[in-house]
Order: C-alpha cells, then structure tokens, then sequence
C-alpha cells in the first residue's frame, strides 16, 4: 500500500514537523521537573540493570506493579548517552512516544479513510489530554502504548515479510513493558485472515508468544512471579465482583473521549424529528441519573485526573453512564450503514480489551492505545470547521490547566524538599501528600536489613507534608503557588 498524495502532501508533512518540534520545546521546559506518580521508580530499576544488586529489584517490585522492561530500556539509552541522568531519558521515552503515534496515524489514516482532514486527525489525537500529558510523564504508559500502536498499524499497512518479522519484534517489546497492550494482538490476526489471506500468521504469532513467553519465563526463573508482584496480586487479581461496574466506566469513558465525533451521527438518524432528538438526550440523562444513585462507579483510576476536583461527583458519573449506554445504540447505528468487515475488527478490538480490563484493576491511561481506533470509528461523518477547531480549543484549554497544575505540583515540591534539607529535617519527616511524587528525596528504601516495605517506610517521623490543615495542626512551613490562577499549597506540619 503506498501513501496517497492526497493524505500525506508536502504540507501535511510540515505541519506535523511543527507539531512535534513544539511539543519538543515544551517538552524541554519540563524535562527537570520533579518526578510525578511514581516515576522515581523506573529510575531504581534501571540502577538494578546497572548493578544487578537484588536489594533493589525488591524496592522496585515492592513499590511498583510494572514489568522492568520500561527500565532496560532507560538503562539502555543511559549506556548510550551517559550524559543523561535516568529521569531525563525516561521522559525523552515518552516524548518519543509521539513520533510513534504520529507514524502509527498515518497509516491508520490510510488503511481506514477517516472523514476528515490528515492534520486535524493527527492534532486530535496527539493533543488528546491523555496522550498529551502522558507524553510528559517518565512512565511506561505512553511508551509501550505508541510501541504496540507502531507496529500493528505498520502490519496492516505493508505486506512484506521481513518487515512484518521486525514489527512483531516491535511489538513482543511493547507487550513486555505493558502486557495488557497485547490485546491488539487481535488486529495483527484479523489483518492476515480477512485483508492478506496470508499463511506466515503462524510463524509471526510462534515468534511473538516465544519472545513474551521467554520474558516472563526468566521473570519468574529470578524474581519468583510471572507479571504481578505478590504484593500487588490483590488488586490486579481477575475479579467478577466489581466487573459490570468497570465495564461500564471502561465503555462510558472510552466513548466520552470521542464524543464530538459521533454527535452528527445521532443527529442524521433523528434528522426528521428535532423533537425526539431531544427528548432521546433527555431520557438517556435523566435515567443514568436516577440509576447512578445506586451505583459506586467513582473508583481507582478511571477520572479526569486533578480536573475532577472541579466536577460533581453525581454529574461525572451521569456522563460516564449516559455514554456507556449510548455507544452500544451508536455502534449499531454506525455499523449497519459502513463498511462492516473494515470498521467491525476496531470495534471488537476495543469490545475485547475492555472485557478484559474489567476482570481487574482500572485506569483510564490503559485506554490510550485505543484512541486513534475509536476515533476512526465514529469520525463517519464530514465536521465542521467550526467543531473541529471547538475541539481542539476544549483540548488545547485542558492541557493548560494539566500542564499548570503540573508546574504548580513540582514548585512547591520542590520548596518542600529544599526547605526540609536545610532545616537538618528531612529524615524526620513524613512525605505524606508529595509520597506518590518525591519519595526518592526522602528514602533510600532499604536498611541493614534490606528493602523496607511501604506500609513501615514512614513510622514514627516528628513532622508530615500535608495539602490541607486544621485549627489543631502545627504548620512549620507553607508554601504558595499560583499558576494559571491554579493555586497550590502545601504544608510541613508537626506530628501531634
């Protein structure tokens, strides 16, 4: 399959290099920022490359659910560019992570003929929020997303043999380092049965379970388990008693993230009667409010990050359920007037990795791998200019505020740990609200004994850092930052 000229001109090219060298400056800004959600453990990981001392793989398991494989690949670059400290190129990864995704796009756009301009899909996609920000994080998510993403769509695309040999490569790495990924597998099957009728699916898909299989052989050979750590076993254990729930939060927020996309669908399969379109919304949202009182759907991971803060719990749960119930009518409605063999392998895909995802532990940044195929499945439809640019508005105004949010978090962070190391303090101290972020300031994480668990890392400390306080706590030292009118504070209180 060859590029079209129509999708992929000299403009569009231009276009997406600005892209990406704006996002490189912005990433640049943030690439010393203080480590967020537990980034610092990626960076213990690779110092277990370097050192193959098991005190610290049993840190990194002991505080973390991943596979090492995010840290071979830092440790790797960290043997290439030993000028770069392990948080730099962890962050350098995710940014990289666009380039993938931008490549995956294009054949995506390609294959599936998206109504709708080249850079608008590219724009929509790479500044969705989740991607976005995940791009600035030193985490695997992004990373293994846009890997898996990369290679599935170079599959669909090329037909060569040799190629397709290094792709599966590509992805088994992306599998390693996020194992969940590895539902797309589903896209690389479906490609040789119903687009090539080819007869090498077994010797790709043999090579592929033998790379992964032999991973997570030696993972166990080492470190005594397969994926999960025993310490987490618990919460990533398959479960059926919380399993309707998650399904619905999976299916109601995959299809939040693509609701603009889908509105003139309903609205040409009510064109004769305004009126029942109306009163359609009307009773789709008055129903999932009335049912959301019996239902504990806000849980985990599965929200809108620090922006949820600022939305009614009762509200959020109404737009996830109304959106859960809908895509099922607005599947129906988009099969039945498309291509179904084309389009119907996106959404099965996407039916299979959230029946699986709702056997355990939820998130919303497992769903970033599937944003460029929901998309593609409801962009059925011509937008409007004036949508389009609404869109990336709303997107663009979102990552501001993250992004503000974000600078505000590592300022006072950052304040936190300085003054506590000039006070002589910071042994004495609990991390309490900034533990998630900075606890590599605060801890080597073991002692003469070895690793310390996480439950006993912080007993018995003389002062706690804090986000809020009352009348009986005393405050040491506070901070105060404002960026974007996005206040943040935090406090170094006394232990009573």
């Amino acid at each position: 399959m060859k590029l079209n000229k129509n999708y992929y001109t000299l403009s569009n090219k231009k276009s997406l290099v600005i892209i990406l060298l704006i996002s490189f400056v912005l990433h640049l800004i943030t690439i010393n920022f203080q480590p967020v959600n537990d980034e610092y453990i990626f960076f213990k990981g690779a110092d277990f490359i370097f050192t193959f001392e098991n005190q610290i793989v049993n840190i990194f398991y002991e505080y973390n659910a991943n596979t090492l494989g995010f840290s071979y690949i830092i440790a790797l670059f960290k043997l290439i560019f030993p000028f770069f400290e392990t948080s730099q190129i962890s962050k350098l990864l995710s940014f990289i992570s666009l380039f993938f995704f931008a490549s995956s796009l294009t054949k995506i756009y390609i294959i599936f003929k998206p109504k709708i301009s080249f850079i608008f899909f590219i724009l929509f996609v790479l500044l969705n929020p989740l991607i976005w920000n995940y791009s600035f994080r030193g985490v695997p998510d992004a990373f293994s997303a846009s890997l898996c993403l990369f290679a599935v769509s170079n599959f669909l695309y090329y037909s060569n043999l040799k190629l397709k040999y290094l792709y599966i490569l590509i992805f088994s790495l992306g599998v390693i380092i996020k194992p969940f990924n590895g539902i797309l597998l589903l896209l690389i099957i479906y490609s040789h049965f119903f687009f090539k009728k080819e007869n090498q699916i077994f010797f790709l898909l043999l090579l592929f379970n033998f790379i992964v299989i032999l991973y997570f052989t030696l993972n166990y050979y080492f470190f005594g388990f397969f994926i999960t750590p025993p310490n987490f076993s618990d919460i990533f254990e398959p479960s059926t008693k919380v399993y309707l729930v998650t399904f619905i939060y999976y299916l109601g927020f995959i299809f939040f993230l693509s609701y603009p996309f889908f509105l003139k669908t309903i609205f040409l399969f009510f064109s004769k009667s305004y009126i029942k379109n109306i009163l359609f919304y009307l009773f789709l949202i008055l129903s999932c409010a009335y049912v959301s009182q019996f239902l504990n759907l806000n849980f985990t991971e599965m929200n809108f990050g620090f922006i949820s803060n600022f939305i009614n719990s009762r509200i959020f749960e109404t737009i996830i359920l109304s959106n859960s119930f809908l895509s099922i009518f607005l599947t129906w409605i988009i099969l039945r007037e498309t291509n179904k063999k084309r389009l119907s392998i996106l959404i099965i895909s996407t039916l299979v990795f959230v029946i699986i995802m709702s056997f355990t532990h939820s998130a919303q940044r497992y769903l970033m791998i599937l944003i460029p195929l929901i998309y593609v499945f409801f962009i059925r439809h011509k937008i409007s200019l004036f949508l389009k640019l609404s869109i990336l508005s709303v997107y663009i105004i979102a990552n501001i505020l993250i992004f503000g949010n974000f600078y505000n978090n590592n300022k006072t962070i950052t304040e936190v740990v300085l003054y506590l190391n000039n006070n002589n303090i910071l042994e004495k101290t609990h991390p309490g609200y900034i533990g998630q972020h900075a606890l590599n300031n605060f801890t080597e994480f073991h002692n003469e004994n070895g690793a310390i668990k996480k439950s006993e890392i912080f007993e018995n400390k003389l002062y706690k850092v804090v986000d809020s306080v009352s009348d009986k706590n005393i405050i040491v030292y506070e901070t105060d930052s404002n960026f974007l009118f996005l206040k943040r504070k935090l406090f170094v209180i006394k232990n009573i």
